[in-house]
């Protein structure tokens, strides 16, 4: 069973009822009117008129109606009685009696109810100013106030000028069970700042689980809190959380701590490198962002795991997001024409290989013009202290320079001149040169130096096709092809002497994309090559008028591109692959997404994925990919949802493996709603490749939709 975090604030308590209510007892200067379906009455013991039945008291935004309702004009006061509501903007407010002075701007009510579509609200009494509202013993309920409804109560809320919040003994509740208690709390109207979430559930490698997170604010934006898993085969997972948000004129800040510890009591198998996994198990995962100014942005993430699995086992839907740890830190200050950045890896684990940058220092020229000549340029400038941890996962030291550190230089310069041949033809010639050195190489101290440069030009062409069509089925409102015929030339010469020294830190990746040509753009730098190619290229695009305000709505685009290798090294092909890019989107209940790579000299085709989805509303929806990579992997999946009813949906998700002939992958939930605040799912599902716990399992998971 999957295992996600999601957070669940308490945001309405103040910007769904506080605020409506403020904003039903504005009081303005105008004189108040009353009215009524009977005659309005003078009671000449009180002084004061009269109002029954339906009466109505109206001052300016502010509108009132009650059984009965007295104005003492020479105090300036009114006073509803029996029945009290008021209503605005889909709020309501009903209670049995409510006063308020005209002239101090002061109001009181005894016993309410308030509620909308989103909460339903309950309290002794609430009263004040409209700058100074004070809300004694109120329980607040999302959505219906049914049983099993989760709610929150609190002693005393108190909003100060609409904007700043701060509560007396905040408790959430379910039942007749209190969570827990917070004494004192403040925060902001938009968001007071509590935050819960929670499981629970059976799994065949944990037992019975609970689940819960658990921030609670502690003033100027910092939220302090627990993780906490309670597991009857595993044992108790606990940890300190935080989150801390902050806003200025000049800076914003946003950072979020969670951890995780456990002394494991289950089966715990072996991690990726094949080491037993020790009891002994934490988690702690840190985000943080930072903007000061305009122009400085600091971001930071750290993953330290006691063993690769340790997410894997604790957080399904954190680890199916991040199924490797990384950790880095960069400050980037953006200019008008450059962006200088610092940034650094590390590796706080021992269990994933990771390329160490500890620092790097970059500077990189945006492409702008060069004053009035109609030439652009752009380039970089980096230094970086390269290492990897390679004798740390082997538990051993490399000999002669293998293990070293290398302090790496690259800098590159690269020129383009926009011609416009017409208003249908662009050609762009370029010229770059790209220097990279190495204080080292692998196996000895000697420098290591490689000087490249970069000719080429781009050629592209353009027309488009109109056409008054129109599908109202579709939301087509008229159709624009544009059609992009481009040739790309590129010749990239190396001084190669001495590559074979160079450590590959940064060296190729399998991708199924079109490669890059760009020696700019290249990021493969220990291991960049000679290249002299030719690639042809026709860009399609469909598009219609958006349905709503201006601009396009793109239905398709397909790309088709050719390269002729100009430079073959042995059995190189002259004709490199055939690559295509489509993707259809006419409407918002379809897409569908096709790639290919196809060998242009045997016409095999090596690598093809393929997406398509498809939805009705919240009533049912279905996708289907299959993806097919160098004949190594040939796999389709499926995934659907179907809502049965209000009460009941199905979920099913299959994946097959055609070149073992085999159905790896299997799940099927059946999903019930139990009132508007909880979700039960009920899962088979059967997972071949899982080898941390039975590959057939049942899972049931209580969800709290609403808090």
């Amino acid at each position: 069973m999957m295992m996600t975090r999601k957070h669940h604030k308490l945001p309405r308590l103040a910007s769904l009822l506080l605020f409506s209510m403020l904003t039903l007892i504005k009081l303005h200067g105008a004189a108040p009117q009353l009215s009524s379906e009977q005659p309005i009455e003078f009671d000449a013991n009180t002084q004061s008129l009269v109002a029954r039945g339906e009466a109505m008291f109206t001052h300016d935004e502010f509108v009132v109606i009650a059984d009965e309702i007295r104005y003492y004009q020479q105090e300036e006061r009114a006073e509803a009685i029996g029945n009290v509501r008021i209503n605005q903007e889909g709020f309501r407010v009903v209670g049995q009696k409510l006063t308020y002075n005209v002239k101090t701007k002061s109001f009181s009510s005894e016993a309410f109810r308030a509620g909308n579509a989103d909460l339903v609200a309950k309290g002794e009494r609430f009263y004040g100013t409209p700058d100074d509202i004070v809300l004694e013993n109120t329980r607040i309920y999302f959505q219906e106030p049914e049983a099993a409804a989760p709610y929150a109560d609190a002693k005393k809320v108190r909003v100060i000028n609409g904007k700043e919040i701060q509560v007396e003994e905040l408790s959430p509740g379910l039942g007749s069970f209190h969570l827990f208690k917070l004494p004192v709390s403040g925060g902001s109207v938009d968001d007071p700042g509590l935050s819960f979430s929670g499981q629970i559930g059976y799994r065949n490698n944990y037992g019975a689980y609970l689940k819960t997170r658990t921030l609670l604010p502690v003033g100027n934006g910092l939220k302090l809190g627990t993780d906490l898993g309670l597991y009857s085969r595993r044992g108790i997972l606990i940890g300190p959380d935080a989150e801390w948000d902050y806003k200025s004129e000049n800076m914003s800040v946003h950072t979020e701590l969670f951890s995780g510890y456990i002394h494991d009591g289950g089966d715990l198998g072996v991690d990726r490198l094949g080491y037993p996994v020790e009891e002994d198990r934490y988690y702690v995962t840190l985000r943080h962002k930072q903007h000061i100014g305009e122009n400085i942005d600091i971001t930071a993430k750290v993953d330290a795991w006691s063993d690769s699995e340790m997410l894997r086992d604790y957080d399904e839907g954190a680890f199916e997001q991040d199924e490797e740890a990384s950790s880095f830190i960069e400050a980037v200050y953006r200019g008008k024409t450059f962006v200088g950045s610092v940034f650094s890896r590390f590796d706080p684990n021992e269990a994933y290989y990771v390329v160490k940058r500890q620092p790097e220092a970059r500077l990189d020229l945006i492409t702008s013009p060069i004053a009035d000549t109609g030439i652009f340029h752009n380039g970089h400038i980096a230094v970086a202290n390269m290492s990897d941890n390679l004798e740390d996962l082997n538990n051993m030291s490399y000999p002669l320079n293998l293990g070293a550190d290398v302090l790496r230089f690259d800098a590159m310069y690269e020129w383009k001149a926009p011609l416009r041949l017409s208003n249908w033809a662009t050609l762009t010639p370029m010229a770059g040169g790209r220097y990279t050195r190495y204080n080292q190489g692998a196996f000895y101290d000697d420098a290591l130096e490689r000087w490249m440069g970069e000719f080429g030009a781009d050629l592209e062409l353009q027309a488009y096709g109109e056409w008054d069509y129109k599908n109202k089925n579709w939301g087509i409102n008229g159709l624009r092809h544009i059609l992009k015929p481009v040739v790309q030339y590129r010749y990239i010469t190396a001084d190669e002497d001495g590559n074979d020294l160079i450590r590959p830190y940064d060296s190729n990746v399998f991708s199924t994309a079109i490669p890059i040509i760009d020696l700019n753009e290249m990021r493969n730098i220990d291991t960049l090559e000679d290249m002299h190619l030719v690639r042809f290229g026709v860009k399609n695009t469909l598009l219609t008028r958006a349905e709503k305000g201006a601009g396009s709505r793109e239905l398709l685009h397909v790309n088709l591109y050719q390269d002729l290798n100009l430079d073959r090294q042995g059995d190189e092909p002259a004709w490199d692959a055939f690559y295509t890019q489509t993707v259809l989107s006419p409407a918002n209940w379809l897409e569908l997404a096709y790639e290919t790579k196809t060998d242009t000299e045997t016409l095999t085709m090596e690598d093809q994925l393929f997406r398509i989805s498809l939805k009705s509303g919240d009533k049912w929806m279905a996708s289907f990919y299959a993806d097919n990579l160098n004949s190594q992997i040939e796999e389709y999946a499926f995934g659907g949802f179907y809502r049965i009813n209000e009460r009941f949906s199905a979920k099913v998700f299959l994946r097959w493996d055609a070149l073992n002939d085999e159905l790896i992958e299997q799940s099927y939930m059946l999903l019930q709603r139990v009132g508007h605040s909880w979700e039960i799912g009920y899962e088979i599902s059967r997972d071949r490749h899982n080898l941390r716990e039975d590959s057939t399992r049942f899972s049931m998971l209580v969800r709290l939709l609403q808090f």
